[in-house]
């Protein structure tokens, strides 16, 4: 199969239907009995839903013969537009099923169709219900781009539709995803949308609570529908909703309607054929990495024996001081300590060991976080061992001996989900599991090795070259990042030569004959630092800490950095100002990043009960008290401004704040809210760009006849890599191809993109040269 451009399926074309499976005969279900059972439960719950959804019957339509599935489908083909809805029995698209299909047109009912429901009396399945073959015939007749179809997170239904139907159902506008692209900050759920915006913030619908872990299967079909039938029909009611903002006509949204309809909404298919194609686990791999892995945990617990052994009176003294006392304030310790515990590990490290904790705003900080541990003066060697012990424990639990337990047993494959609109920044991300956190550098990175192409291929492992300092070179117009691309040059060399007044060749991390430029490499990582920084908004602390240089040092790099690009600078400083004044920033592709915080008042300063009192009130104003005056008069909020801004760290407005609380003034302090929204601004440009510019660079692929002449497929994203897969002969022409046509994506870029590409049998493994 290719996941590049999938063959179009005809309204007649039988094969597509010979492929999907015959009436399912669901396994007896075993059911609970007794007081509390399941059985008990479902029956319970069927009444409450009856008598709170009755009156909605007529609204909605169940449709348990073909007769009456074919008429609904005719009033569908008149309208030649539909919402869809999959009820299912699980969240897995292949191992799962379909309990029933939801379908509305405009101006009919809401209609549900069981297809695989189960008596939860008799544990078989029930009568009268449609045919899986049946509902595939009708939904390919309207399957055609002649119709235009509306789903709720589309690639959930189109996956199960395609497995267990064996349709590619199309989707032109999906209402989860057009709801990240009107406000990416707020909940995407169908029914909170629908009810903040379509019904005033009603919903009358308790369904879910009242069949709580209930498989939808076991529902009663006729209880069932009455809650699956609404679905399509509030899917369609917040698609009425969302395009009357989001279209090409909406000058104030037209740019994000261009995102949705030519970037978002083709990048579907995409992700659901990635999904379903997975990616094959070495086991053999696997457990080798296990026992690795295994040995050396065995060998930090028996060196963290060996460290804790002269310690044992002190923890003896403590568990004895702990049981003698009854002291709150003492940690009951495991024996052995447990030292996956923050609260035993902070009790070991600082009342046993007795390690100095940390100082900061005035409080010790006795945290067990890595950040935290990296930074205690140990002598004894145990915080080493304990993060060396997480470390090793992270990697078996999360990714080795992860793996086998979330294959899937019908395909043998890992198939983790991609989240479309993964962060607010619009960067994909991904679960069950997470793909994209397994490490990428140093001998943990051995991991990925796990993961191997199929039998008789090899990955294309393609990764845009500094993608995101490319992005800032281009909107922050600065020519002299521009030309250090333009040129071919090493960039944080050239700006290191200009900012440290060095020559180009000084600043390179090697010779021209190889060899290591100690001093080169020296200052072209603190100006990749200080780049990095800009892009992320980081402080001048982080950058001392990440670098291990003093603040001073670090702010005299910042400074020097911003005095010889001063076309970052401006950028940065008009990015923020025009995030305050409309409280959004725009990617280049013109998806915004709302940030409102940035329209913030620092404080927001008002009368505790709403009206004038104490402080300012005059007896003897008439006309004050006539007016009722609410607001707090402007010379006393100047007063308790100047006082904010004087008062040093949170404890110092703390005492500002509960000072004139007493006096009946109530103070909102939104400063921190701001700062965290304007270290936003200018990353969001940035990684959101990005983010735009992978996904262009997928739909490109995907439509590149001549990678689907080759069976080239993408297998995983990893930010600003895309790993595919490709017929081992074919490995050196996709290289050349995906390359292009990721450089393609990035065509509206004053600089040019560079691309490197890799060709592997593992990921991450030794690469083959073509």
């Amino acid at each position: 199969m290719l996941l590049f451009k999938p063959r179009t399926t005809r309204n007649n074309d039988k094969t597509a239907l010979q492929k999907v499976a015959a009436p399912v005969s669901r396994p007896v279900v075993k059911l609970r009995g007794g007081s509390g059972g399941l059985a008990e439960t479902i029956a319970a719950a069927n009444t409450l839903v009856e008598a709170q959804l009755g009156k909605f019957k007529d609204k909605y339509l169940l449709i348990r013969d073909e007769e009456t599935l074919a008429s609904y489908f005719e009033k569908i083909k008149k309208n030649k537009r539909f919402a869809i809805d999959t009820e299912t029995s699980g969240l897995d698209p292949i191992s799962d099923y379909i309990a029933g299909v939801c379908l509305y047109t405009p101006g009919e009912q809401g209609v549900y169709i069981p297809l695989n429901h189960i008596s939860y009396i008799t544990g078989q399945k029930s009568k009268n219900q449609i045919d899986n073959a049946v509902m595939a015939k009708y939904l390919l007749e309207v399957n055609t781009p002649d119709y235009f179809v509306v789903m709720h997170n589309a690639k959930f239904d189109i996956r199960f539709i395609k497995n267990q139907l064996g349709v590619k159902m199309r989707c032109d506008w999906d209402t989860m995803i057009a709801a990240c692209i009107l406000d990416e900050n707020e909940p995407h759920h169908l029914k909170g949308l629908h009810s903040k915006y379509c019904n005033n913030g009603k919903d009358d619908y308790k369904f879910d609570a009242l069949f709580k872990g209930v498989p939808f299967p076991l529902i009663p079909i006729k209880t069932a529908y009455l809650y699956a039938a609404r679905d399509p029909i509030i899917t369609w009611e917040l698609y009425e909703f969302q395009k009357q903002y989001l279209n090409a006509e909406n000058g104030e949204l037209a740019s994000c309607y261009d995102a949705f309809i030519n970037n978002e909404m083709p990048l579907l298919p995409i992700m659901a054929d990635v999904e379903d194609s997975g990616v094959a686990l070495d086991m053999d791999t696997q457990k080798r990495l296990k026992a690795k892995y295994e040995a050396k945990l065995a060998e930090i617990e028996a060196k963290i024996k060996e460290v804790m052994e002269p310690l044992q009176g002190k923890i003896s003294e403590y568990r004895t001081a702990q049981l003698k006392h009854g002291d709150k304030k003492i940690v009951r310790l495991d024996d052995p300590i447990n030292l996956t515990s923050p609260s035993q590990v902070a009790a070991l490290l600082y009342d046993i060991v007795g390690i100095k904790p940390l100082k900061r705003g005035g409080k010790e900080d006795r945290g067990t976080g890595e950040p935290v541990l990296l930074k205690l003066d140990d002598k004894t060697g145990l915080v080493n061992c304990i993060l060396e012990l997480r470390g090793v424990k992270k990697l078996l639990s999360t990714y080795i001996d992860k793996m086998p337990e979330v294959m899937n047993p019908k395909t043998g494959k890992i198939h983790c989900r991609f989240n479309q609109y993964g962060t607010v920044t619009g960067r994909m991300s991904s679960n069950d599991p997470n793909m994209q956190n397994i490490p990428a550098r140093g001998e943990s990175s051995e991991i990925r090795t796990m993961f191997v192409a199929d039998p008789g291929c090899v990955f294309i492992s393609c990764d845009y070259s500094q993608q995101e300092p490319r992005i800032l070179a281009h909107v922050s117009g600065d020519e002299h990042l521009i030309n250090a691309y333009k040129e071919g040059k090493d960039l944080y060399a050239q700006m290191a030569s200009m900012a440290f007044h060095k020559t180009y060749e000084e600043c390179l991390e090697h010779y021209a004959d190889g060899s290591l430029n100690k001093e080169g490499k020296k200052l072209r990582g603190r100006m990749k630092a200080i780049v990095l920084g800009v892009m992320y908004s980081k402080e001048a602390p982080s950058i001392a800490e990440d670098l291990k240089i003093s603040i001073d040092e670090a702010k005299n790099l910042y400074n020097t950095f911003f005095k010889s690009f001063p076309k970052v600078k401006k950028y940065l400083d008009d990015t923020q100002k025009f995030a305050r004044e409309n409280g959004y920033v725009k990617t280049i592709w013109g998806r915004k990043r709302r940030l409102p915080d940035m329209m913030l008042d620092p404080y927001e300063i008002s009368y505790a009960d709403g009206g004038a009192k104490a402080v300012d009130f005059d007896p003897l104003d008439f006309e004050e008290q006539a007016n009722e005056v609410k607001d707090v008069p402007e010379n006393t909020v100047k007063r308790i401004v100047r006082e904010l801004q004087s008062a040093r760290g949170f404890m110092g407005k703390k005492i500002v704040i509960d000072r004139w609380a007493e006096q009946g003034i109530k103070i909102v302090d939104n400063t921190r809210k701001i700062e965290e929204a304007t270290r936003q601004c200018v990353n969001s440009v940035i990684q959101g760009s990005a983010a735009d510019m992978t996904k262009r660079a997928s739909i490109i692929c995907y439509n590149d006849p001549r990678l689907q002449k080759l069976q080239a497929r993408i297998s995983l994203w990893v930010h600003d890599e895309t790993i595919s897969q490709v017929p081992e002969e074919y490995a050196k022409e996709a290289c050349a191809y995906i390359s292009e046509n990721m450089r393609k994506a990035a065509d509206i870029l004053c600089v040019p993109m560079k691309c490197d590409c890799e060709v592997m049998r593992a990921w991450n493994g030794p690469s083959l040269n073509l």
